[in-house]
């Protein structure tokens, strides 16, 4: 496959020292417009870096969900960062993986602080929803935050199709293969909100033990076109044509 790609959820900060070159290379090679997430100060940071003088890589400040108790009493320190960052992720919130309930409300804290931001200064979200879907969409209407990116949704199509009538946009990645629930959603999502991502390099990790990297993007879409039934190149060229949308259309 050839043209431009769409990573709209990645982690460049965990790549090794040696890894990173290669990842680098390949976006530029390809090339890949790759929103590039971070989960606490510390990775906001050193993503920063890594895309400096990078125009492929949008980098973006928030807290992870799986960060977020130990920012819920240190607010104010998120302040600059979020002014400084173009949109906002990875945020959210994880009733699943995160079992400590008590952690929970601390989450949410943290969350209504950035949809706050975000509706205040007109910014997309890219949202970490696992085990709490359906508050994270009461949340964003509340809110008012139009603009979501829903990243690797693995929640019921019932609240799927919700997500879908408020607007959202969602990435499809590297489990689509393997998970029935989330190729239920792929096949349902309206064309003009399908965005594509690694998760990189964790997110293919965990499936099979291979570090994912941005090349990895292209079997993202076939597997997509697969799913859907569709033109792959001309898939492609609508990915494209979704992220640009997202990230230009101010409301």
């Amino acid at each position: 496959m050839v043209g431009l790609l769409v990573d709209a959820h990645t982690h460049l900060d965990h790549y090794t020292a040696e890894e990173l070159p290669v990842v680098l290379a390949q976006i530029e090679q390809v090339p890949c417009r790759t929103w590039a997430v971070s989960m606490d100060l510390e990775s906001w940071e050193l993503t920063r870096q890594i895309a400096h003088n990078r125009p492929n890589i949008l980098p973006t400040f928030g807290i992870h969900p799986w960060n977020a108790h130990l920012y819920s009493d240190r607010l104010d320190e998120l302040d600059e960062p979020t002014a400084v960052s173009q949109h906002i992720g990875e945020i959210g919130l994880d009733f699943h993986w995160v079992e400590e309930q008590e952690r929970w409300p601390k989450q949410e804290i943290v969350l209504d602080y950035f949809l706050q931001k975000a509706a205040e200064q007109s910014k997309v979200v890219n949202l970490h929803t696992k085990g709490a879907e359906s508050l994270i969409l009461e949340k964003l209407k509340a809110f008012k935050v139009e603009r979501a990116v829903v990243h690797w949704y693995s929640g019921d199509v019932a609240t799927f199709d919700a997500y879908v009538a408020y607007g959202c946009y969602f990435t499809f990645g590297v489990e689509l293969p393997f998970n029935e629930q989330i190729q239920a959603c792929a096949k349902r999502c309206p064309a003009d909100r399908l965005l594509t991502e690694t998760d990189g390099p964790g997110g293919l990790e965990w499936l099979n033990g291979e570090r994912a990297f941005p090349n990895d993007i292209s079997t993202v879409v076939s597997a997509l076109a697969e799913v859907r039934e569709c033109n792959e190149l001309e898939l492609q060229d609508e990915i494209g044509r979704n992220f640009t949308h997202l990230l230009k259309n101010n409301g």
